[in-house]
């Protein structure tokens, strides 16, 4: 799939959310990660469904389907970003990934983007991972990501 620059497609989220008066901290802190991210995706040339586990606040999910990818977002409560995803044409599907199947059908998706979100999972993690496993098509790819405490940001 030939997808937008990784760099525009940011830049584009960035003035959605500076025209709106959204910009906040959370995308600023994330701004890099996005770009990162958007490229790791693309070199995955996932030509297939993608869906992010925990996609709260919508960014993510935005940039994928800014750049041409048939992404859905997965949130424990879609209400928070409803409005940003009515907005922005962002989907995001509720579910309680630590114990409710995906609603997804098993071998759909070419890639799972779990981007910092296994460090918030207290409850079974192992559940959400399996779950990811079995939604992803055969040579499909898991994304996961999480900060580093350590980081001198953190200390």
């Amino acid at each position: 799939m030939a997808a937008r620059p990784a760099r525009e497609v940011v830049a584009a989220l960035e003035a959605a959310l500076r025209s709106a008066g959204a910009i906040e901290p959370y995308f600023t802190e994330h701004r890099a990660r996005f770009v990162h991210d958007l490229g790791v995706v693309g070199s995955l040339a996932a030509d297939g469904p993608i869906l992010e586990m925990g996609t709260y606040p919508g960014y993510f999910a935005w940039c994928l389907r800014r750049s041409g990818y048939d992404a859905t977002g997965i949130d424990l409560d879609p209400a928070r970003t409803a409005g940003f995803d009515a907005a922005h044409g962002v989907r995001t599907v509720r579910c309680a990934v630590e114990r409710e199947p995906l609603p997804v059908e098993s071998g759909s998706c070419a890639v799972v983007v779990m981007s910092e979100v296994l460090e918030h999972l207290r409850v079974d993690p192992l559940h959400a991972l399996t779950e990811a496993a079995r939604v992803l098509r055969p040579g499909g790819a898991l994304l996961l990501q999480t900060p580093n405490a350590y980081s001198a940001g953190n200390i």
